[in-house]
């Protein structure tokens, strides 16, 4: 089916933590069509908070037409987004009891567009817990061919876009490489062929209590556990594209599993760095290591 993905049936269900940007990233380089749904959500709350009214969601909803929709039906939309960002701006999201909804191969928010929106704009640092279930979904990949399809204007697209680009903008999405510094210099000239550097701390001394931390957590089987410990570098990896799935449990990029395979073959390398294999990972990680 040309331009869409498609899902394959997984059983069970499994529990991770995501960060907003995780779930916004290009999918191999481009927006899908629900992430530019999110960036709409985006718009409508700004207008909801400035005494606006839910333009893009009515907009959509129409132009997609999978149901034909009376005033009533848009009004009844309206009042449940209305519901949710007036619970949400009273009691805030709870992490305990709220969860958004992904597909596991690709990872791909299936729902929670509303709430990812208002986590976006209001609480940027949270982990946002998901629940993968079973599923087979079929979705467009490539977001601006649907919007075209359905026929939304191009300038109102570039609209939603640019406010896209200035979500990135103002926020940091990076990966986080830690490496022994002894292998510092090489990694570094290997990484930046694939990769571009936003930051990087030369020589940080970890504490002696960080071994003890990671091996309460999924990343004690990891080079992570063994490399941490005296002297290491980190890198900060600027990301523009990503390709998540879910592996025993655990969310992976498929971009950087390719990257772990090219420089683990460089000799000397393999088993002394490690890579964040999303924003939310390298968060975690981080306030586990900072000093």
């Amino acid at each position: 089916m040309k331009n869409k993905l498609i899902f394959q049936k997984k059983r069970g269900i499994q529990k991770c933590y995501l960060n907003y940007l995780d779930l916004l990233m290009p999918y191999n380089g481009l927006l899908t069509a629900h992430q530019y749904i999110i960036i709409s959500r985006i718009l409508d709350i700004e207008s909801f908070l400035g005494g606006g009214y839910f333009f893009w969601q009515r907009r959509i909803t129409l132009l997609d037409g999978l149901e034909k929709l009376s005033n009533m039906d848009l009004e009844r939309l309206d009042e449940r987004f209305y519901d949710l960002l007036t619970s949400l701006k009273e009691k805030g999201f709870d992490p305990s009891i709220d969860n958004i909804v992904i597909s596991r191969h690709p990872v791909e928010l299936l729902n929670g567009t509303h709430r990812l929106a208002w986590l976006a704009l209001f609480d940027k640092k949270i982990q946002i817990p998901c629940v993968s279930v079973e599923d087979y979904s079929i979705f467009p990949v490539d977001g601006f061919q649907w919007l075209k399809c359905i026929n939304l204007p191009e300038k109102e697209i570039f609209f939603i876009k640019e406010r896209y680009d200035r979500l990135l903008a103002e926020n940091n999405y990076y990966l986080l490489a830690i490496a022994n510094i002894n292998i510092y210099h090489k990694l570094k000239e290997e990484i930046k062929r694939y990769f571009m550097i936003c930051d990087e701390k030369k020589d940080i001394t970890i504490s002696v209590d960080v071994k003890s931390k990671l091996i309460k957590t999924e990343w004690k089987n990891d080079s992570i556990y063994k490399i941490v410990e005296g002297r290491v570098s980190l890198f900060y990896l600027k990301l523009n594209n990503q390709l998540l799935i879910m592996e025993n449990g655990r969310v992976k990029s498929a971009v950087i599993s390719a990257l772990i395979r090219r420089l683990d073959i460089i000799d000397g390398l393999k088993g002394e760095y490690w890579i964040a294999h999303t924003i939310s990972e390298s968060i975690r990680i981080l306030d586990i290591i900072r000093p």
